[in-house]
C-alpha cells in the first residue's frame, strides 16, 4: 500500500498534470465538506503554505444540491473551512427536479458537473476527491452491469471533460488512509446521512457486500485496482487502434460519420467505432440496446430520418451521414444582433463566430466596418448565389448543401440592409459577395454540439 503523506500525494498530483498546464496551475476543488474533499483541500492548502513546491493557485467550489435538510448548514461549514484557511470559495445551488429517468444520484452528478463546467475559468483544473474505495466500488458496479473494457477501467485519474481537465489525485489512497490523515490533523467534516441508505446500489455494495469480501480477501482493493489499471492500459491500446478507422469514417463536419465508410468495417469494429465517436464528444456511452438502434439507423432507408436518444445525446441520420448532438433545445428563431465581422462573437448555446480575410470569396471587404445583422431563419428567405441566375429559396439551397432539417434553424444568417448576404459556413449572396480577385471575409462558426 502506498504511504499517504504530503510528499506521496504531491508526486501523484505532478504525475497527473497535463503537460500544457504545469506552470502555476489553478486547482479548483469540488468541495462537498465531506471527509474526502476536506482532506484533499487541506492537503493542497498545507502544501501551498509550505512554499517548498512549484507554485499553484487554489480555490474551492461547493455545489449545494438542496437535497438534505442540512444542505445550507453544510454550505456554511464549507465557507468557514475556506475562510479559516484563506482559500477563495464559491457556493452554487442547483435544482434537482426530474429524477425519474436517471435517478437521484445520476441527476445530481450531471447537475454538479454541468455547474462546474459553467463556472470554471480557462485553464482551471478541476480536482475531485475520489479515492481507492470509490474506484473499487465503481469497478464492481460496472461488472454487475455487464460492462466492457471501458467500464472495467472505471474512474480515470486524469481526463479531458469538454474544455477543462478533471484530476483525481487520491485514487491510490484508501478511505482509511484519508480518515487517519483527517484525525491526525484534527479536521472536521460533514457526514451525509444518505451514505447509510442501502437503497442506493453503491451504498449497499459498500455497507453490506464489500465488508464480507474483505474478510476472505483483505487485499481485494489493490487486486481490483490492478485489474482496473490493466483494463485502462488495454483501453488505451484499443483506442489507438480504433482511432485509425475512426479517422477514415469521420466527415469534415466534426460531429458526423460517413455511413458508407462505417459499413465497410466488420460489425464488431463498426460498433466500437460508433462508441469511440460518442466518447470523443463527451456524451455518456450508449448501452447495447441503444448501440444496436444506432446501427439500425445505418441500414435505414434514405427517407427514414431515424432518431435515437439517450442521456443528453441525440444521434440522427441524414443522407449518408450520422450526426450526434446534445438534446438541449435552444430556440434561436427570434435572436438578432449586430456584429462587426472583424471581431469574434459568442452566440450562447451555439458557438463562436469569427472571420478570416481571403481573396475571391466571402463578404466583400467594403462591408467589413459595417454592423452586419445576424439573424436566424424564419421562412421565405432567398439568396442569389454568385454566378447563378435568379434567386433561390434558402430551403432549396439548404437541400443542395445537404444541411439536415434540424440544423437549419440554428445556422446564422448574415444580413446587410435587411437583405440576406450569406449563410455562415455555407454560401454568400450577390451583391454582397466578393468576386474573383476581390478581397473578402469568410465567416465561420465554431459549433458546440447543439
Amino acid at each position: 500500500m502506498t504511504d499517504f503523506t504530503q510528499e506521496s500525494f504531491w508526486q501523484q498530483v505532478q504525475s497527473l498534470l497535463p503537460i500544457n498546464l504545469t506552470n502555476n496551475p489553478t486547482f479548483c476543488i469540488g468541495f462537498s465538506g465531506g471527509l474526502d474533499s476536506s482532506v484533499l483541500l487541506h492537503l493542497l492548502s498545507e502544501i501551498q503554505k509550505a512554499n517548498n513546491h512549484p507554485s499553484f493557485t487554489l480555490k474551492a467550489i461547493h455545489i449545494n444540491h438542496q437535497l438534505q435538510k442540512d444542505a445550507d448548514l453544510w454550505e456554511k461549514f464549507c465557507q468557514n473551512f475556506c475562510d479559516t484557511r484563506k482559500i477563495p470559495f464559491k457556493a452554487l445551488k442547483v435544482d434537482i427536479t426530474d429524477t425519474k429517468k436517471k435517478g437521484i444520484e445520476a441527476t445530481a452528478r450531471n447537475a454538479r458537473y454541468a455547474t462546474f463546467r459553467e463556472n470554471l475559468l480557462a485553464d482551471d483544473i478541476l480536482l475531485t476527491a475520489h479515492h481507492l474505495d470509490d474506484q473499487v466500488e465503481t469497478v464492481f458496479l460496472q461488472l454487475l452491469r455487464g460492462t466492457g473494457i471501458e467500464g472495467a477501467a472505471a474512474i480515470n485519474p486524469c481526463s479531458k471533460v469538454g474544455d477543462y481537465y478533471l484530476m483525481r489525485p487520491l485514487l491510490d489512497f484508501s478511505r482509511d488512509q484519508l480518515l487517519a490523515y483527517a484525525k491526525k490533523h484534527h479536521l472536521d467534516w460533514v457526514d451525509d446521512p444518505s451514505n447509510d441508505e442501502n437503497d442506493f446500489n453503491r451504498n449497499y455494495l459498500r455497507n453490506e457486500v464489500l465488508p464480507i469480501i474483505e474478510t476472505r480477501w483483505p487485499a481485494y482493493r489493490h487486486t481490483i485496482q490492478r485489474f482496473s489499471n490493466n483494463a485502462r492500459s488495454a483501453k488505451t491500446v484499443l483506442d489507438d487502434y480504433l482511432s485509425i478507422d475512426y479517422m477514415h469514417c469521420l466527415n469534415k463536419e466534426k460531429n458526423t460519420l460517413v455511413i458508407d465508410s462505417l459499413l465497410k468495417l466488420a460489425l464488431e469494429k463498426r460498433l466500437m467505432v460508433i462508441r469511440f465517436w460518442v466518447k470523443q464528444h463527451n456524451f455518456s456511452l450508449p448501452d447495447e440496446a441503444i448501440l444496436l438502434q444506432i446501427h439500425s439507423a445505418l441500414l435505414a432507408a434514405d427517407d427514414a430520418n431515424p432518431l435515437i436518444e439517450w442521456g443528453d445525446a441525440v444521434v440522427r441520420r441524414y443522407r449518408n451521414k450520422l450526426f450526434i448532438f446534445s438534446r438541449k433545445k435552444n430556440d434561436f428563431k427570434n435572436s438578432e444582433f449586430h456584429w462587426n465581422l472583424k471581431t469574434n462573437h459568442t452566440i450562447k448555446g451555439l458557438g463562436v463566430l469569427s472571420s478570416q480575410k481571403v481573396i475571391g470569396h466571402g463578404i466583400h471587404e467594403k462591408y467589413a466596418n459595417e454592423k452586419i445583422k445576424i439573424a436566424f431563419r424564419k421562412g421565405g428567405e432567398k439568396c442569389q448565389l454568385v454566378g447563378r441566375q435568379g434567386s433561390h429559396s434558402l430551403k432549396k439551397l439548404f437541400q443542395e448543401n445537404a444541411i439536415p432539417p434540424w440544423q437549419r434553424e440554428k445556422i446564422p444568417l448574415l444580413l446587410i440592409n435587411n437583405q440576406i448576404a450569406g449563410v455562415v459556413d455555407y454560401f454568400y449572396c450577390s451583391p454582397f459577395a466578393a468576386k474573383k480577385n476581390e478581397p473578402g471575409y469568410i465567416i465561420k462558426l465554431d459549433l458546440e454540439l447543439v
